[in-house]
């Protein structure tokens, strides 16, 4: 399913809108912070951070509620709000609300945090956001300020910035477009990154994801959001996820994919628990055909543990 964003379409996978480049080699970097602690265990209310490859497992065990995040049986409206409901206060999110901005209708961050009992909305063209607008963000800036938000992930649309993108600029008329197309993305950028950081300033966290190889990690838009961080007295921590090692698999199921994913986040404890690299102990698949948009999925344990945090914290 493809959405719209302006003059470029961006995937709707259940991972918001990562690229789908098919670039992602198997080779990772030692130099990359974040490794995980693949040996710590934080517990808080019911909810319990699991730190094996079936990390949705801890739902069923720990949480009493379905491992299958988006099985989540609680109702959700046109403009994304969630109507909440007796089990979901009950659950370790206690109906707290958390943002998942750009990504696809059926995320399953968003399905995983549901099931563990947050009020979690999806601010997406389906549900009436357009952050090609400025005035959208403002509304968004607006609402975290008296809605108390206090977790944003933020996925931004980075096809524009795939390295793919290089490989198809043959004519005058395919460099326009892309030119055209990271201008966009650029005006996406200045229009989200104040409402991540207007959580801040409400004394919560943000998680801005985009593949680690996207070429526009370097943009200015970013670069000033970091300086602003910064002048919060916040620090901002560099998360690296390997999909592989979430249970990331082909189409078939036969291998792995090493589908890289760098989350710059204010969050200690998300740092700490999601990052994890590949443990190269399993065989990877070149990440082509139908390969490549199936890798643009959040693994659900990668999901499951993303929500686990935050119940735990």
């Amino acid at each position: 399913m493809l959405a719209r964003h302006g003059d470029f379409e961006r995937s709707s996978s259940e991972t918001g809108d990562s690229c789908t480049s098919s670039d992602d080699d198997g080779q990772t970097s030692s130099g990359v912070s974040g490794s995980s602690s693949d040996d710590g265990q934080t517990s808080a209310s019911s909810a319990h951070i699991c730190d094996d490859d079936s990390t949705a497992d801890c739902f069923s065990r720990d949480s009493s509620t379905s491992s299958a995040c988006p099985g989540s049986s609680s109702t959700h409206r046109r403009d994304g709000r969630t109507t909440a409901t007796k089990s979901r206060a009950s659950g370790p999110g206690r109906g707290r609300l958390v943002w998942e901005v750009c990504c696809s209708p059926n995320s399953t961050i968003t399905a995983c945090a549901r099931a563990l009992g947050f009020k979690a909305e999806r601010l997406t063209l389906e549900t009436g956001w357009d952050f090609s607008k400025p005035e959208d963000g403002a509304r968004a800036v607006r609402e975290v300020q008296s809605r108390g938000v206090k977790k944003v992930w933020l996925s931004l649309p980075c096809t524009p910035w795939s390295s793919i993108q290089n490989l198809n600029q043959r004519t005058l008329q395919q460099r326009r477009r892309l030119k055209k197309q990271r201008r966009l993305s650029r005006q996406m950028a200045q229009v989200t990154l104040p409402v991540l950081l207007a959580v801040l300033r409400e004394g919560g966290d943000f998680y801005f994801e985009w593949p680690t190889r996207c070429q526009g990690w370097n943009i200015k838009e970013l670069r000033e959001f970091k300086k602003q961080v910064g002048k919060l007295g916040r620090t901002i921590q560099r998360c690296r996820v390997d999909g592989c090692s979430y249970g990331l698999k082909n189409k078939t199921g036969d291998k792995h994919l090493l589908k890289r994913w760098t989350i710059l986040t204010s969050d200690e404890h998300m740092y700490t628990h999601l990052s994890r690299a590949c443990p190269k102990q399993h065989t990877h698949a070149t990440i082509q055909g139908g390969d490549t948009a199936h890798s643009a999925y959040y693994p659900v344990g990668m999901a499951a543990m993303v929500a686990l945090v935050w119940a735990a914290t």
